[in-house]
């Protein structure tokens, strides 16, 4: 009898609800060559019966007599199969289509000893409800590899593994239900072949039956990471290879953190009150015995790396550069972009690097600048989007004006915030959007007496500096641009799936990445774009560029919008935040819906570029409006002035 090329396997317990789409989304593959192991471990509802109604030669059925949890239950499966590699597979998960055919084809290709990919969240009835984050931030292997001894970066369903690499290792039924990151730490350890397809080729469910839900309930997932490293420290330890590699040294570190960790968490709510006022209190003595802070407006800022809001910043910070000012940087910036800007515009620069990212020097330094600041002459302190400058707030005399600024609502920074509205005496929003999110926000969060705090919102649009004349383009071709960070919210992996469909149709589109590195991009789309990485002074790309694109899934009002259409450049957005209060589609712009699916998303962008490609008059009038929209609403001159008629 022909042996299959894949083994799917299934553990299933109790898996009634979602059993029924989970088979199917397998039997439907495009890839037919496979068994399909599906093993009942002992469940008591329908899930037999269920099973049992499918009549597909190709499904292999075996019943536990007693429960063997999930471990046991794959290893069980595994010693089963037939196939030359094995696929996961979730009773309550989905499978795209075309999957094993896609990781069959790889795995073939590249020798692979196992092929992962990208999952989409779905909840109980099927609805989207986002990416995994640290999933879709690790594609590559030196990624993974980074990641992986802090935290499980593979989703375990995607997997498709050669048997004999699995049977080489099998599961760690010790290792609870953290069996999958225990074999992940082996198999990257012992240098074994792995691959990430960059797409998405499950949908994963989230739901309070499934086996992640649970594991999370019954223990936090520091407990689960702390099993699956020890074991695996353990393993190493046996085979004497603890030493073998920098790789099982960063997963000892890891592991000794998370210790320390779970140590801290284990002690009571009234110790850990206790310590947490020893820390502040020393940082209140040693900031006692240090100098006053002799400064006006004192400013709280993230970063100084390349980024839309760092330009806001900076831009507020030279609107009052004639007052006695500082400023305060919070976190560790990813580059030096702004940093000899700021230092041109403040005269005294406190910069913490990854220091507050250690929970005792964050509580010292809180007490510490507490103290400097209530004994000096600060008369302003203003922040944006800094944990630490809302935890400072609380501890600030009451004679000191506090404001915020926040751009785009949905980050996060605005949840935070929430327990320090009361003494936030004015807040800054940069659009009408972000100023009725807040509102609504307040009213459903029940903030007592909300329109007393909504009162004290304030809309202050961002500006650009014009460039006063409009840049007549004849390009030939297409020449569209994106430009920023790489950041998760940015979807520039969006960017790549247009650019590979512009170049699949059509030769008269280009596409230019300002900002972003080529390890940005997923390696198939990167012979579709050109990287310019990042550049200083960009007035030269916004003079030749068609449109600039952007594809986030969340923004306030990108400054490289307002930079671009003040030169004349057509935008083509997401629909998200304010954008819609500026951009008017065929006019001045495009907005594509941004809960599209994303398959019509990437063709909804793609047709508005071949249009504009293809008509010259409609791309001449379009540019030229958005040139005029700039010029009359995104001078940076009356931005300034409103900033420095608030911090006066």
């Amino acid at each position: 009898m022909k042996r299959p090329a894949i083994s799917v396997v299934m553990p299933v317990y109790n898996g009634q609800q979602f059993l029924a789409q989970a088979i199917e989304s397998i039997l439907r593959q495009s890839f037919e060559d496979f068994e399909f192991i599906i093993v009942n471990d002992a469940s008591t509802d329908n899930t037999e019966d269920i099973i049992r109604s499918y009549a597909d030669h190709r499904i292999v059925y075996v019943k536990n007599e007693k429960q063997l949890r999930l471990a046991g239950t794959l290893n069980k499966a595994i010693k089963l199969s037939k196939g030359k590699y094995i696929a996961r597979m979730d009773a309550d998960d989905v499978s795209l289509p075309a999957r094993l055919e896609l990781q069959y084809g790889l795995c073939e290709k590249k020798n692979l000893d196992a092929c992962f990919g990208l999952i989409k969240t779905i909840d109980r009835y099927g609805n989207f409800l986002g990416n995994w984050q640290l999933d879709s931030e690790t594609i590559t292997y030196e990624s993974i590899k980074k990641q992986l001894p802090y935290h499980n970066c593979l989703a375990h369903p995607t997997v498709m593994i050669m048997r004999k690499t699995l049977e080489e290792y099998m599961y760690d039924e010790s290792s609870g239900d953290a069996e999958d990151y225990n074999l992940w730490l082996k198999l990257i350890s012992d240098r074994k072949k792995i691959y990430k397809i960059p797409d998405v080729i499950l949908y994963y469910r989230i739901h309070a039956d499934s086996i992640t839900y649970r594991s999370n309930e019954k223990i936090k997932g520091i407990e689960k990471n702390v099993r699956a490293r020890w074991n695996f420290i353990k393993y190493c330890f046996r085979k004497r290879t603890i030493a073998s590699n920098f790789f099982n040294i960063r997963v000892l570190w890891a592991l000794l953190k998370d210790i320390y960790s779970l140590a801290n968490l284990k002690v009571t709510a009234s110790v850990k009150l206790i310590i947490k006022k020893l820390l502040v209190r020393s940082g209140k003595i040693i900031g006692n015995l240090s100098s006053p802070l002799l400064t006006e407006i004192l400013f709280v800022f993230p970063y100084y790396h390349m980024g839309g809001a760092e330009r806001v910043h900076l831009d507020i910070v030279r609107s009052v550069m004639d007052k006695q000012i500082a400023a305060l940087f919070t976190n560790k910036s990813k580059d030096n972009f702004f940093l000899y800007d700021f230092r041109m515009a403040v005269p005294e620069i406190f910069d913490f690097g990854g220091l507050l990212e250690k929970r005792f020097l964050y509580l010292f330094f809180l007490g510490y600048w507490s103290s400097r600041i209530a004994r000096g002459k600060v008369r302003i302190i203003f922040g944006c989007n800094s944990l630490f400058f809302y935890d400072l707030l609380a501890v600030l005399p009451a004679n000191i004006k506090k404001i915020d600024l926040i751009h785009a609502f949905g980050g996060g920074i605005e949840e935070y915030s929430l327990p320090y509205v009361r003494f936030i005496d004015r807040r800054i929003v940069i659009n009408r959007q972000t100023y009725l999110d807040i509102i609504k926000q307040y009213k459903e969060r029940k903030i007592s007496n909300p329109s007393l705090f909504w009162n004290r919102i304030q809309i202050i649009e961002n500006g650009v500096r014009l460039p006063g004349t409009y840049s007549d383009r004849n390009n030939e071709n297409l020449d569209v641009i994106f430009v920023g960070r790489n950041s998760p919210e940015k979807r520039i992996e969006r960017v790549g799936r247009v650019a590979e469909m512009s170049a699949m149709r059509s030769s008269n589109i280009s596409f230019t990445l300002v900002g972003p590195g080529e390890d940005a991009l997923a390696q198939r789309y990167k012979c579709f774009v050109t990287f310019k990485g990042v550049i200083k002074d960009i007035a030269a790309i916004y003079e030749k560029a068609d449109v600039i694109l952007t594809t986030s899934d969340r923004e306030g009002f990108p400054m490289v919008i307002m930079e671009a259409m003040a030169y004349g450049v057509i935008p083509v957005c997401t629909d998200v935040g304010g954008l819609k209060y500026h951009i008017k589609n065929n006019v001045n712009g495009f907005l594509v819906p941004s809960n599209d699916p994303e398959d019509q998303l990437i063709k909804n962008i793609y047709e508005i570029l071949q249009m504009l490609a293809k008509d010259h008059i409609c791309r001449r009038r379009i540019s030229e409006n958005a040139y005029q929209y700039a010029n009359e609403h995104f001078d940076i001159e009356r931005t300034k002035r409103q900033y420095r008629d608030l911090l006066t």
